[in-house]
This record gives C-alpha cells, structure tokens and sequence, in this order.
C-alpha cells in the first residue's frame, strides 16, 4: 500500500513536468502521417479518400502556396509487395498496376496539425491504370511548404516531408 502512494504521489509530480515539456518538442517543424485506412469511393471506384495528419507553414501563400501530393498504388491482387514501394513503381516497371493519385487537394498551412481525408483519383493520367481494391495499397502523402527544400515548380517541387506506408484499402 505505501509503494502504491508513493507511486502515485510520483506520477502526480511528474505529470506538470511532461506536460510542460510536451508541446516544446517539434510544435514547429512540417509534418506529414498516414493515421487511417484508405476508403474506396462506394459510387466510384476509381476515387478512393486518404487519411492523413499534416502541419505545414507557408510565409506568402499567394506568391509560394504549399504543395500536396497524395498516391495510392497496389499490385493486380491488392498485396504488399516490395516492388510497388520501389521508386517509379508506376512508370513502366508494371509492378504498380493500380494507381490513383492526386496533386489538387487544398491545404492549410497555418503551422497547426490538421487532419483530413484527401481525394485520391485517376484524372491526372492514371485511367491506363486499374482503380483500387479491398487489401493493401502503398501510400505516399508527400507535403512542400517554405521549410522543404524548393524546386522550379514546374516538374520539380522540391524534396517534400513525406509518410510513405503500406496501409489497408476498404
């Protein structure tokens, strides 16, 4: 019974301590994390919605607004496989032979974490591909703000913070 107060009495004491030390770490920097299961569109198959967390900060929205790109690829059967995760998996290789993606979502680069479905689909070129299935999907949430390293733009946004993960499709 007294090891039981004093390791209450312990915890009560730190908790100020971890609290205050809590926010400190990282409130400020670009984030980018895949937390859910991708969802196919039940009227559409060849959307599907992502959920991710971010945070981001952008100096000058109208001159330099933030980037986000979001993909989802698979494999004919919706398995995990190392060749789908390898770089340009989509372009030639057939290793991806289902994809959908999207660089159109909105973001809000406010330096505050947000959380949000984003809209993956094949509009940007993907219709040579199949469109999603129940399993297992690599997942690339690729984020640039004012603190990634900055491309033209054009081609080349830059390097991005990134999640890249194997995550479930439903």
């Amino acid at each position: 019974m007294h090891i039981r107060r004093l390791l209450v009495g312990a915890a009560i004491i730190a908790t100020p301590i971890a609290i205050a030390a809590g926010p400190a770490s990282g409130a400020q920097g670009t984030t980018a994390k895949v937390v859910g299961t991708v969802k196919i569109d039940p009227t559409d198959p060849s959307v599907a919605y992502v959920l991710a967390q971010y945070r981001c900060t952008i100096a000058n929205p109208t001159t330099h607004p933030g980037h986000l790109w979001v993909s989802v690829k698979q494999n004919n059967s919706g398995t995990v496989d190392s060749a789908v995760s390898a770089e340009e998996s989509g372009f030639g290789t057939g290793a991806a032979t289902r994809w959908e993606d999207s660089h159109r979502n909105d973001i809000t680069c406010d330096g505050k974490t947000h959380t949000e479905r984003f809209t993956v689909d094949q509009l940007e070129g993907k219709s040579s591909f199949g469109t999603l299935v129940k399993g297992q999907a690599w997942v690339q949430f690729c984020l640039f703000d004012d603190t990634t390293p900055q491309g033209d733009g054009g081609n080349d946004f830059g390097e991005p913070v990134s999640s890249m993960v194997w995550t479930n499709v439903n």
